[in-house]
């Protein structure tokens, strides 16, 4: 394989949980990394966010058009 990426995220579960329930995960917990392959070289993981303002910050400054990973 040329690339492959991933991205992984923890402590979402108190935005994705659908029981109504509150959950008692710490906003400090949050974060979501993308880590890339390049011919088999493992890159640096990027840090895509930390925390609950990191998220919103992500999240309000998003294009509102799907973006090509490959352009």
């Amino acid at each position: 394989r040329f690339s492959k990426f991933g991205v992984s995220a923890s402590g979402l579960e108190a935005y994705v949980s659908d029981d109504g329930k509150a959950s008692d995960t710490e906003d400090e917990n949050l974060q979501a990394e993308l880590r890339i392959s390049l011919l088999n070289m493992q890159l640096r993981p990027v840090v895509l966010f930390n925390g609950v303002t990191g998220l919103m910050s992500a999240v309000w400054s998003a294009p509102s058009e799907l973006t090509s990973a490959f352009k």
